[in-house]
């Protein structure tokens, strides 16, 4: 009962002293704002990245090419992270991937340890995996620059120049468009956690050739029921025009006409379908052939005959 009363009275008071009701209600207000922002501010799990800077695949600016980060997995249980990398070489018509030899890479980390090191392991074709080692379990953040050392062909500048227009512009600072950063935030939804026990050259390869050799057979697969489908529709269009030549015979005037063009669609119809089997028959033999060589890259990794064409490259952090 004491409390009611005392609730009745202070609701009495504040009726009675409405300025100082409101002085309260906005001074509440005004340190609740406060307390808010002082949370945001020194919050340790503040983090200050741009959407850039987080973006899996990163272009150099130069338009020599393109790295994709499709893969992030953190081992907590030793200190590991494994990056997989996929490169595109805009400077070459073969649809290869960038040279790794001509790739330099430095890692940052903003907590880190003497021993923390990145080995980057060039693997098959276009794809990179890059091991980090002896993670501190508070990483919070690891930077990962790459500098595309590709010569482009066609930025090669053979003119002479004058001397005294070289030296007004050694005065201006130029800045490195052949470099991109990759961030791996702890934070991340992007980083996935797993135990990882295999982290050699061999182990990334055959896990990439296995990969690759699944998805080429998915391929030929989707080709094959593909094939299979414009076989039934040609067998339906023949149908179909086996009854227009019926019924052919007993028209005359813009009926038989119409009826001939609606014949000469399936015709064209049919023509393309069989095109289109044509190209689907050489791609499968095309994805046999792949599949051939996929198995015998594995054989040759697994007995330790598979020449790799780029060395691993060892990285300190900085």
């Amino acid at each position: 009962m004491k409390i009611i009363r005392w609730f009745k009275s202070v609701k009495r008071f504040f009726s009675r002293n409405i300025i100082l009701r409101k002085f309260i209600t906005i001074l509440t207000m005004l340190f609740l704002w406060i307390g808010l922002q002082l949370g945001a501010i020194f919050s340790p799990n503040r983090e200050r990245y741009t959407a850039q800077q987080l973006e899996p695949s990163q272009t150099f600016s130069n338009g020599s090419g393109e790295i994709s980060l499709v893969k992030q997995t953190y081992s907590s249980k030793n200190n590991l992270i494994i990056l997989e990398f996929e490169t595109s070489d805009n400077l070459s018509n073969l649809g290869n991937g960038i040279n790794p030899k001509n790739l330099k890479w430095k890692l940052y980390a903003k907590n880190k340890s003497d021993k923390t090191e990145m080995e980057v392991i060039p693997i098959i074709d276009n794809k990179i995996s890059a091991v980090i080692r002896n993670i501190p379990t508070d990483f919070e953040a690891i930077a990962v620059d790459v500098k595309n050392l590709s010569v482009d062909s066609n930025n090669i500048d053979l003119n002479v120049e004058d001397y005294d227009e070289v030296k007004s512009d050694q005065t201006v600072e130029k800045n490195d468009d052949n470099v991109i950063q990759f961030i791996i935030s702890e934070k991340s939804e992007e980083l996935k956690h797993k135990k990882i026990t295999d982290v050699s050259r061999e182990d990334f390869a055959l896990k990439q050739l296995k990969s690759e050799k699944s998805f080429q057979i998915a391929q030929k697969n989707k080709l094959e029921k593909s094939i299979h489908k414009l076989e039934r529709s040609i067998a339906e269009d023949e149908v179909a025009k086996e009854n227009l030549q019926r019924e052919s015979e007993y028209l005359v005037g813009e009926d038989k006409v119409s009826n001939e063009n609606n014949i000469t669609s399936i015709d064209r119809n049919i023509e393309n379908k069989n095109n289109s089997i044509t190209t689907a028959t050489e791609n499968i033999e095309n994805i046999k052939h792949k599949v051939e060589s996929i198995n015998k890259k594995i054989e040759d990794v697994k007995s330790g005959d598979f020449e790799f064409s780029s060395p691993v490259q060892k990285v300190q952090v900085k």
